[in-house]
């Protein structure tokens, strides 16, 4: 009879540590996904990039980095517009605003090529 409560006592510990063992892994797991989906960069991040291009004299990736920030400040618009929220804050105009003088940026930079 005791020996089946060590038994039992035994199994739940292997038990219990092989469950710890998954956990910890699942978290490593999680954290390297946050770690790649983090690296995504953002509106302000494109327009920096771009800013970085054009001052080193690359028209084509400062006008391709400025087109990934139009873009994203689109999805943003329409995020708005179908009533969803974007997260950040800021309203429809703001994002409307910065379509138009990332517009103006790009005619700009057509005058120049």
């Amino acid at each position: 009879m005791m020996e089946d409560y060590t038994f039992i006592i035994t199994l739940a510990v292997i038990v219990q540590i092989i469950v710890l063992i998954v956990f910890f892994n699942m978290a490593s797991n999680v954290k390297q996904i946050r770690q790649k989906l983090s690296k995504t960069k953002g509106i302000s991040e494109y327009l920096s990039t771009a800013d970085e291009e054009k001052f080193i004299g690359n028209e084509l990736g400062y006008r391709e980095n400025l087109l990934r920030a139009k873009y994203l400040l689109d999805l943003r618009v329409k995020a708005l517009k179908a009533g969803g929220r974007t997260g950040r804050g800021k309203s429809f105009d703001y994002y409307t605003n910065e379509i138009k003088r990332i517009d103006g940026l790009l005619i700009k930079s057509e005058e120049t090529i």
